[in-house]
């Protein structure tokens, strides 16, 4: 099939549809190789109004460095009949996402959670580093590569004016959020305080709005003291809630960043 872009790509399957995304596992020869591999076409329609600032952001997006971000590989602007899409390559986890990983038996270890968390604050820092709120951080759009890292595969960061929210992922979203209020990057730390808790006890902390704007979750479940410590620091209102850069300098943070051996470059030349 013959595009925009620069080479030519095999739609292998359908992953994804929806009104205005579609979302196929494709197969190209990215690096004109020879050798076709596996990647992930995203598929946004747009319009001539917002087309410019999307391209801009997705290039800002493209030369981020962070190893637990998704690599955009290229983007570039389709054309079918009167309609409009911005085509984002990315790479392809056969793994899946978290919440694939959170459906299976058993409960997951200590020491792989804090894996897992240490990773996403990492991802994290990175993209409010780079002015990136996601707004929408959730186990679906969490990938795992073969390496059982943890890769933050939000597109809908740049593309929230179109992206299509299902009520069952507004179950991560913070209260300012679904007050309508301001936010800032600390809405993404109470995502991450629900996909804590949900990859501890295989439960989501929420199941409704109204428990959210609460904060009412169960707590008796959590038997940890470290991760019962950072929930009641994620997991609260925002003036008491902790930023990514709090979050960082916490000392329990600090420890297990060094014990796992997890840095990051962005965060490396941030200091």
């Amino acid at each position: 099939m013959k595009n925009n872009a620069d080479y030519s790509y095999e739609i292998i399957k359908n992953i994804e549809a929806g009104k205005n995304i579609e979302i196929f596992l494709v197969l190209c020869d990215l690096n004109k190789t020879g050798e076709k591999k596996n990647y992930v076409l995203n598929k946004f329609k747009i319009n001539d109004i917002n087309e410019i600032g999307l391209i801009n952001k997705f290039k800002k997006m493209k030369s981020m460095k962070c190893r637990y971000v998704i690599k955009i590989y290229d983007f570039f602007i389709e054309k079918k009949d009167t309609k409009k899409y911005l085509c984002i390559l990315t790479d392809y986890y056969e793994k899946g996402n978290l919440s694939k990983l959170i459906s299976q038996k058993g409960f997951l270890n200590d020491r792989f959670i804090w894996r897992i968390f240490i990773q996403l604050v990492l991802g994290l820092n990175s993209l409010h580093i780079n002015n990136f709120i996601s707004k929408n951080l959730n186990p679906q759009n969490i990938y795992l590569n073969d390496e059982n890292n943890v890769i933050i595969g939000d597109l809908g960061l740049i593309l929230d004016d179109i992206k299509e929210k299902e009520y069952s992922l507004l179950l991560y979203n913070s209260p300012e959020i679904i007050n309508g209020q301001n936010y800032n990057e600390k809405s993404d730390l109470w995502s991450l305080g629900c996909i804590l808790y949900e990859i501890i006890t295989k439960k989501k902390p929420f199941y409704l709005i109204e428990n959210i704007l609460k904060i009412n979750y169960n707590k008796n479940l959590i038997m940890n003291s470290d991760f019962e410590y950072l929930l009641s620091k994620l997991l609260s209102f925002e003036k008491r809630r902790l930023s990514i850069n709090q979050l960082l300098k916490d000392r329990i943070i600090g420890v297990k960043i060094i014990e796992e051996n997890l840095f990051d470059d962005e965060i490396i030349e941030s200091k």
